[in-house]
């Protein structure tokens, strides 16, 4: 019997009727880590707020908020908390119950100025230093995103000593940025794809320069000049044009280029560069493969460079995809899979039902009709999935179907679909992203419960 099984049952042959009992019992579940029961118990102490309060009625939605945070809802872990404050403003504790579950919620800014209150009323709470700190760290990590315009003097300098250099008006440069096959993680911090730099002569379709990867996910104003800088005295040339894909960046470099006669251009990727930068890819991807194929630090990286992207799946579209990732994103900011340990077989009536999650099944099972059952499932990481099958393949024991969707970060997408995310916007909840598998059918005769 675990833990939180135990607790219950003594629980329930003695059950508590005071606020104050429920508050014990369910400060204990929480202690041990059932945080569901915990739930119920603080819910069924505010439920006699009005007749036997003896305990704060703040200090039971500050309790509870706590539990759906550990549990991971955090929408309902933020409601408690705003009670909390609006209940007891002075109390640093609700505070910080309200800034560590914007935080999760990705609402930084608000989940600053939470820790902030917290900090001025409670000075020494460590608690607070130490989540105003970290938010401040996340907040800069997720404002470097955004392209840096900054230039430094020192880059201004070197653009300009390039005069000197003699300028072949019939050359041809061609800029291009392309994201590496590789996840990098800053700590506990969210993974990102690192850049690299390329210039290709594009009249003889060959690399005049490639700069080292830069380990943050965004290539500013002041890098792009100093690679051309580079480039240029390697080769102690100036091209007549630079040419890039990208016409805001075209026209920020222009203004510091145009002093040189270099004239930047905005233009589309030629078919040849484009298979030549395929091709180069491609080339470097082998290298690497060949390098890494021993060390076991590189195995997942390797399998995902190898996996196929949503849109390379015969019949399957960007208007399909969008809908895929606007049902997941509905599904799991509902948090129903939270509130269920075992998996939850439910019957799917698609007739009449409005929204993403039932139009799409509409959509890729027209020949099922309304008789489809989807389960909850969960694999041993502890993420979480959603299976659609028939009622009659429900009913064998250990199987689910023969495909789900599970959630999980965008470092475990291919990086075909991690591009797709980016490029369109592609709804998501808590940055957990649908990630289609297929299983193999279960032996017929297994007890093995439905976990990917």
């Amino acid at each position: 019997m675990s833990g939180g099984d135990a607790g219950r049952k003594a629980a329930s042959a003695s059950p508590p009727q005071t606020q104050e009992q429920l508050k014990v019992q369910g400060n204990e579940a929480f202690q041990r880590g059932d945080c569901r029961y915990a739930i119920y118990l603080f819910s069924k102490a505010l439920e006699l707020s009005g007749a036997d309060a003896g305990t704060a009625e703040h200090v039971l939605y500050s309790n509870r908020s706590a539990a759906f945070l550990r549990l991971g809802d955090y929408v309902r872990a933020l409601a408690d908390a705003e009670v909390v404050v609006r209940q007891k403003p002075d109390w640093a504790r609700g505070w910080i119950r309200r800034a560590h579950a914007l935080e999760l919620l990705g609402r930084l800014d608000d989940a600053l100025a939470s820790f902030q209150k917290a900090q001025e009323l409670d000075p020494a709470n460590e608690a607070a230093v130490k989540g105003l700190q970290d938010v401040q760290q996340r907040k800069e990590r997720v404002e470097c995103k955004g392209f840096d315009r900054t230039v430094q003097p020192e880059t201004v300098r070197s653009v300009g000593e390039l005069l000197w250099f003699p300028e072949l008006k019939n050359v041809t440069w061609h800029l291009e940025v392309s994201k590496e096959r590789i996840w990098l993680e800053d700590g506990p911090k969210t993974p990102f794809r690192p850049r690299t730099l390329f210039i290709v002569d594009s009249g003889k379709l060959q690399i005049a320069n490639v700069a080292p990867h830069c380990t943050r996910d965004a290539i500013s104003l002041d890098e792009l000049l100093q690679f051309f800088a580079q480039s240029c005295s390697k080769h102690r040339v100036r091209p007549g044009t630079l040419e890039m894909t990208d016409a805001k960046t075209a026209g920020l470099l222009r203004q510091y280029l145009s002093p040189l006669n270099v004239q930047v251009v905005a233009t589309e990727t030629s078919e040849a560069m484009r298979k030549f930068l395929s091709d180069t890819f491609a080339t470097f991807d082998a290298q690497e493969r060949e390098q890494w194929k021993d060390l076991p630090h590189y195995a997942g990286v390797l399998q995902q460079r190898a996996q196929r992207g949503l849109l390379s799946v015969e019949g399957v579209t960007l208007p399909l995809i969008r809908g895929l990732f606007e049902a997941a994103a509905e599904f799991y900011s509902a948090k129903t899979h939270l509130y269920y340990t075992q998996s939850l077989g439910v019957r799917l009536e698609l007739s009449g039902l409005d929204g993403p999650g039932p139009a799409l099944l509409r959509e890729l099972c027209p020949e099922k009709g309304p008789g489809l059952v989807a389960l909850i499932i969960r694999n041993a990481k502890g993420q979480y999935g959603l299976a659609c099958t028939t009622p009659e393949q429900s009913k064998q024991p250990g199987h689910y179907g023969n495909q789900a969707v599970m959630f999980v970060e965008i470092n475990e997408l291919p990086f075909e679909d991690a591009d797709l995310v980016e490029l369109n916007g592609l709804p998501c909840s808590e940055e957990k992203y649908p990630f289609p598998v297929a299983f193999a059918p279960a032996p017929k005769d297994s007890d093995a419960s439905p976990a990917s």
